[in-house]
């Protein structure tokens, strides 16, 4: 296992390399996406555990700028703020179009609703409303969210064109969270710094849900701890930290498909004497499972994550420079499931959607926990200071 570190940028620049990137003249002339290309989004989360928030709806039109370098990030007038308050909605917008190099501009004037769980007790046709910036949201909580429940986005456009899509939730994953995960740890070798390190790794007891396609395991320890690791200064921040310790970024976030290895969601130990010694770390654990649809859409919420080298979801992650290298106007559209519906009510077929994006499901099992390492070497004849 690797960390990737900025992998979709990384795969865009190599795929670039003969353009000429300080050359503000330098315009590509293939737009991915046809101007005012129709843009819909929106992740629905299925957990016992809790629900962060409500459901929300992303709703606005693409621009293909045509320019290599174009950063939807620091483009202040387009790019999405906190108006999408979940991480891993926020990155289908934001993550996704920032990889494809494509601007956003929100639609506030869609009618936008999401029917079910369709067939079982509880369906009901909610109606969001819309908060700011093309984002709509069940801001009530009404719409019953459920494993294996199927639901459908109705988005209605104030020109009178309607999308839809459907998508279910896979099952939940079965885990095993202790109080506390006792690690056991080695010490490393020296490197010549001077300085001791510590390591050690215990697989998480879990189960998969047959028709996820792609899971997701984070954990973080306290902001506290996780700030003194990663050296943040008073005024730097974590992504999402404002979220709450469950679905920031932070210490640890592994991205991997279901049934490419056996490689599955760990607690991972690693101190070095540089800091001072400790014996215990609260947790706070996320898993989240997502459908097939979902998986092949998947924009991951930072560039910095771990995977398992050869995974197809890793791969199809590193290839998203070649799409926009190569101008790839198929891409977008073969991993979106936003269909038109036609004169008769109907939806067409895929192949006549003039619209792009994602309805996908995931669930999600979150808990709190704690780990301490059981040592292999007395830190006291190593001088490892309190």
């Amino acid at each position: 296992m690797r960390i990737a570190s900025f992998l979709a940028l990384l795969g865009f620049f190599v795929t670039l390399a003969a353009c000429d990137l300080n050359n503000p003249n330098t315009l590509l002339t293939t737009r991915l996406v046809p101007d005012s290309t129709v843009f819909i989004v929106s992740t629905l989360e299925a957990s016992p555990d809790t629900s962060f928030h409500h459901t929300q709806v992303y709703v606005g039109r693409l621009s293909d700028p045509l320019i290599p370098y174009y950063d939807l990030f620091t483009d202040f007038a387009h790019k999405p703020n906190e108006e999408l308050w979940m991480p891993i909605q926020w990155a289908q917008v934001g993550m996704k179009l920032r990889n494809l190099r494509l601007r956003p501009h929100p639609d506030n004037t869609a009618e936008v609703s999401i029917t079910g769980p369709l067939g079982q007790a509880g369906e009901r046709t909610v109606r969001f409303q819309h908060e700011r910036r093309g984002v709509y949201g069940d801001l009530d909580q009404e719409l019953v969210r459920v494993p294996r429940g199927t639901y459908r986005l109705d988005v209605r456009l104030a020109d009178g064109r309607s999308y839809t899509a459907e998508t279910t939730t896979p099952g939940l994953a079965e885990w095993v969270v202790p109080d506390t995960f006792r690690v056991s740890t080695e010490l490393q070798p020296d490197d010549g710094s001077g300085y001791h390190y510590e390591a050690g790794r215990l697989p998480l007891e879990w189960g998969a849900a047959e028709d996820a396609a792609v899971a997701i395991f984070g954990f973080n320890r306290s902001l506290a701890a996780d700030r003194a690791t990663f050296g943040l200064e008073a005024d730097e921040n974590f992504p999402h930290e404002d979220r709450g310790d469950y679905i920031r970024m932070g210490a640890f976030y592994f991205v991997f498909t279901t049934s490419f290895s056996d490689a599955g969601p760990a607690i991972t130990w690693a101190e070095s004497s540089v800091d001072p010694l400790v014996s215990y770390h609260d947790l706070y654990l996320r898993l989240y499972q997502l459908s097939p649809a979902l998986s092949r859409y998947y924009a991951p919420e930072d560039y910095e994550y771990s995977h398992v080298d050869g995974d197809p979801w890793a791969e199809a992650q590193w290839n998203t420079g070649a799409v926009v290298g190569d101008r790839d106007t198929t891409y977008f559209h073969s991993v979106s499931n936003i269909l038109r519906i036609g004169p008769d009510g109907q939806a067409l077929p895929h192949a006549e959607s003039d619209a792009v994006g994602i309805f996908g499901g995931y669930t999600a099992r979150y808990a709190r926990s704690a780990m301490t390492p059981v040592r292999s070497f007395d830190p006291d004849t190593l001088g490892w200071y309190p």
